[in-house]
């Protein structure tokens, strides 16, 4: 293991700065042995429980951008960029209007407040009743002039992660394309990226509630997964290790089984790339995935072509083409 250790790669891993050749030693290491991935996760507790920076502070390490626009002041100030130095400390939604994009506001009342992200960009707002938010690429966040007072209600497309602030007398509304969840206070990931057509929802603390277009209501406990498909209107709730779908926020790809199919949905819908394949005999493979999450889609399928059967090229529309191999792991060039 060019004489780092499996728990050496893994704290590089955690740290976000592993390298794609890393990468492979460690999913080597792992493979499916359940006790190295055992191991793995009391490694990562022991990571978290004695590092001293925050999250902020670690998702700075990309430029991170978000735009938010009350359309009432009608106020923009472009061009904002935090760098990893100059940023130590979450967004706070206070009024303040910032903006590097000019989103289309024009199903919006001039009261509310609009919070974009553009692909391959994360941010972490804090809202007027001290709930926190974390922004995937390319999602929104919306929620009218009387959120923390008279409602809790906040409207998302994309990918966000909530810790919400327990208040029983007001519970937190996170209103989704094609459904709802109802909170009082815990902590979760939602994610309703519009090309992957389904929601999930993964509980990591407390209890929601998630309530279908149609009036279904289905509860969720800490640990549970929930998977809603748009288009058949059904849904399915499993046990997970929850954690892996937040792993975005630390720029982690962290996946323990996932097939290549869902992962390019994800990563399309992320980056604003048009991904087709044809996988062949991978494509109802699961697969366990740890990889950097890195700043280019190009960047993610060639680490990820070093660890899975895969070869991609860029098409003529600006789109990426994945081929499944055989045999042998292919290293794309």
């Amino acid at each position: 293991m060019n004489g780092k250790t499996p728990k050496n790669l893994a704290i590089l891993y955690f740290e976000g700065t592993i390298a794609p050749e890393d990468e492979i030693l460690l999913n080597d290491f792992l493979g499916t042995d359940s006790e190295h991935w055992k191991q793995f996760r009391a490694w990562e507790e022991e990571w978290r429980a004695g590092r001293t920076a925050s999250r902020s502070d670690l998702l700075m390490y990309n430029r991170i951008t978000a735009g938010i626009r009350r359309g009432r002041n009608r106020r923009i100030l472009s061009g904002i960029r935090y760098a990893a130095a100059a940023v130590a400390a979450a967004v706070i939604v206070a009024g303040t209007v910032y903006s590097v994009l000019r989103p289309d506001t024009s199903g919006m009342s001039p009261e509310e407040t609009l919070i974009t992200v553009p692909d391959r960009m994360r941010t972490n707002i804090v809202l007027a009743d001290g709930s926190s938010v974390w922004l995937n690429s390319a999602s929104v966040l919306r929620y009218g002039p009387d959120f923390g007072t008279s409602s809790r209600d906040v409207y998302v497309e994309g990918e966000a992660f909530f810790e919400v602030s327990p208040d029983k007398e007001h519970p937190f509304h996170v209103h989704l394309p094609s459904g709802t969840v109802k909170v009082t206070g815990t902590r979760f990931n939602v994610s309703c990226y519009e090309t992957t057509g389904e929601i999930q929802v993964a509980l990591l603390e407390g209890s929601v509630c998630f309530v279908s277009d149609d009036g279904t209501e289905t509860a969720m406990t800490a640990g549970e997964l929930l998977d809603y498909d748009i288009a058949s209107g059904t849904t399915a709730v499993s046990r997970q290790r929850v954690g892996q779908y937040a792993a975005w926020i630390d720029g982690r790809i962290d996946f323990e089984s996932i097939t290549l199919e869902a992962l390019f949905r994800r990563l399309s819908a992320q980056f604003g790339v048009n991904i087709t394949y044809d996988l062949g005999p991978l494509a109802d493979t699961e697969f366990r995935l740890l990889l950097n999450n890195s700043e280019s889609i190009e960047d993610i399928l060639h680490a990820l072509s070093l660890i899975v059967p895969i070869s991609f090229t860029g098409e003529m529309n600006g789109g990426i083409y994945v081929v499944g191999q055989s045999e042998q792991l292919v290293t794309n060039k």
